[in-house]
């Protein structure tokens, strides 16, 4: 059985996240697993670090380090390219 079918298959790991607008730093180590089915939800009050927290996820911060694989690939530290529709 391939891994794109199993039932436990990891769709996003995130391991000890830290991200950094300029100097300041806001995320301190955020760790989260998704299987696949999974739904999930980021909840906090103002401030807690939500969009951020999807913002890294995303690469769309100043800089962050630790781990983020997406569907078994690890995101921080490659090449993103977009391709033309």
């Amino acid at each position: 059985m391939s891994d794109s079918i199993k039932p436990n298959y990891e769709q996003l790991k995130v391991t000890d996240l830290h991200a950094f607008y300029g100097e300041s730093h806001i995320l301190h180590g955020i760790d989260l697993l998704v299987r696949r089915g999974e739904l999930v939800t980021l909840l906090g009050r103002n401030g807690a670090g939500r969009s951020t927290t999807l913002k890294s996820i995303m690469n769309m911060v100043g800089r962050r380090t630790g781990s983020i694989m997406i569907n078994g690939r690890e995101t921080i530290g490659t090449q993103h390219i977009i391709s033309p529709v």
